[in-house]
């Protein structure tokens, strides 16, 4: 068996020994990966109810971090006002109203940012409701935009950091 090693680099810089390039390059998509699962988390930080994000290296060079759950992709999409209907097996829907506004969401959209929030009011009871909707708050297109301008700036961190061949 023939073994070849190849290497990648410019004049001025010299070579690089292709193993140590792509090691150095994986280990920073890992860590970038790790940073960008940190930011959906922020957006969850004060949930009860925290949803799990997920990191997938399907192939070489390739991360995939997402969220699978309907709550997180409808708070991120946004909703159009929709009627709630009771469960078929239960007597009515329970929640706590106050009025119009009366309840504090705990995320703002286009922000990487979860804050204290939730219902205020009294506990009531109704057949179904017509729920008003909310604007979509964006977290992936705001954290795809951070890591737009962030993320050749660490690949080319780890670059710099692979010793050349003289």
């Amino acid at each position: 068996m023939k073994t070849t090693i190849a290497t990648v680099g410019t004049p001025e810089k010299g070579l690089f020994d292709i193993r140590e390039l792509v090691l150095a390059i994986e280990n920073q998509q890992d860590m970038t990966a790790e940073s960008v699962v940190v930011d959906y988390e922020t957006t969850m930080e004060t949930w009860k109810n925290k949803k799990k994000v997920q990191v997938r290296s399907p192939r070489e060079f390739e991360r995939l971090i997402y969220i699978e759950d309907d709550v997180y992709y409808f708070l991120d999409k946004g909703t159009k006002k929709h009627p709630i209907p009771k469960n078929p097996n239960a007597k009515t829907l329970r929640f706590t109203w106050g009025g119009p506004g009366s309840y504090t969401a705990k995320t703002i959209p286009r922000k990487i940012y979860s804050r204290s929030g939730g219902p205020s009011g009294v506990t009531v009871y109704r057949e179904s409701v017509m729920h008003p909707g909310f604007p979509a708050r964006d977290f992936s297109g705001i954290i795809k935009k951070k890591w737009d301008r962030e993320y050749p700036r660490q690949i080319q961190r780890a670059i710099n950091s692979v010793k050349t061949i003289p």
